[in-house]
């Protein structure tokens, strides 16, 4: 049974899992800076795999911050917690650590697809500096003087002109003292969101219904928006996705590497290559793979496979685990 493993915060350009045996998979983790999509029935594990890239993305960082828009109502808090104080115990941190690690959570909840767009916006608008997000504000100015403010702020153009004005008029007499030099441009920070979308399957399957056509138009331009907003501000995007049990469309090149494997990503083709990484997560017997546990052989393990994988060379690529009491990842050998 492997251990997990966090990186530091300067090492941090990916997303791990802890797992090792997925995070080798995946050379590492989910990139900052691309959309990533799971699909993949709720029993087979999606889910606690988002919870462990959670919980090493706000671990790894005491400014990570994750935004979690929960349109199937199903996000537990208590196990999130949970699974970090098991984190923190393995890490040897204090445990207070996973109670300030959760208050850097903020959940969303939504009823439908419009819902869906403002969480969106209110994202971008967090990540542009315009409203505050949950990460905690930073310390006072110890001199008393008025904040900086954001750079989202524009200066009023008309007091520019009247200040230039005034350098223009100035007597010829008089020393012309050089413009105030601003600070040079700090370096960038280093990429410290997460945002997850659990699940698009609910929001577009009842507009799918109605008119197909225009709903996958709608959603390839979501999809796109979300992906100009994951690349700007360098965050990682993580979208859940359902699938289809017993898909009877057939196998074609977006299906599974196991044979045992019938289910399907819901959504269609097109949306799965809209996507920068697309895992698929299901359950495969024990005759697929050795699998060799404390206590006994299990019938079925769980598998996360790479489907497609824009700019790298994980395709084809899968690892399994199983999940343990506290909702952590663990490798099977």
């Amino acid at each position: 049974m492997a251990q997990l493993a966090f990186g530091t915060p300067a090492e941090q350009k990916k997303v791990p899992t802890g797992c090792s045996s997925i995070d080798k998979a995946l050379a590492g983790g989910l990139d900052y800076g691309s959309v990533a999509c799971i699909s993949g029935e709720t029993s087979a594990g999606a889910r606690e795999l988002a919870q462990a890239l959670m919980v090493s993305h706000l671990l790894a960082s005491p400014t990570a911050t994750v935004t979690y828009i929960d349109a199937a109502f199903a996000h537990d808090v208590r196990k999130l917690h949970t699974a970090l104080v098991q984190a923190v115990s393995l890490r040897g941190d204090p445990p207070e650590n996973a109670l300030k690690a959760l208050d850097r959570v903020q959940i969303m909840k939504v009823f439908n697809f419009e819902g869906l767009t403002e969480s969106l916006a209110e994202v971008r608008e967090m990540l542009e500096g315009k409203v505050p997000g949950p990460s905690k504000p930073g310390p006072p100015n110890p001199q008393g003087q008025a904040a900086i403010p954001p750079q989202s702020t524009i200066n009023d153009s008309q007091a520019e002109s009247e200040e230039d004005e005034m350098l223009d008029d100035a007597p010829s007499g008089l020393p012309h003292h050089a413009p105030l030099q601003t600070s040079p441009p700090s370096p960038p920070v280093q990429p410290s969101h997460l945002l997850i979308i659990d699940t698009l399957t609910h929001l577009t399957a009842p507009q799918l219904k109605n008119n197909y056509v225009q709903a996958q138009a709608l959603l390839h331009a979501f999809i796109r928006s979300l992906k100009h907003l994951t690349t700007r501000h360098r965050i990682c995007t993580l979208v859940l996705n359902d699938v289809l049990a017993n898909a009877k469309s057939g196998r074609d090149e977006s299906s599974s590497a196991f044979a045992s494997c019938v289910a399907q990503p819901a959504l269609g083709k097109g949306f799965a290559f809209m996507l920068d990484v697309h895992l698929l997560v299901h359950r495969v017997g024990k005759g697929a793979i050795a699998v060799k546990q404390k206590g006994g052989e299990k019938d079925e393990v769980a598998v996360v496979e790479v489907l497609h994988d824009r700019y790298g060379t994980r395709v084809g690529k899968w690892a399994g685990f199983t999940v343990d009491d506290g909702g952590l990842l663990m490798a099977v050998t």
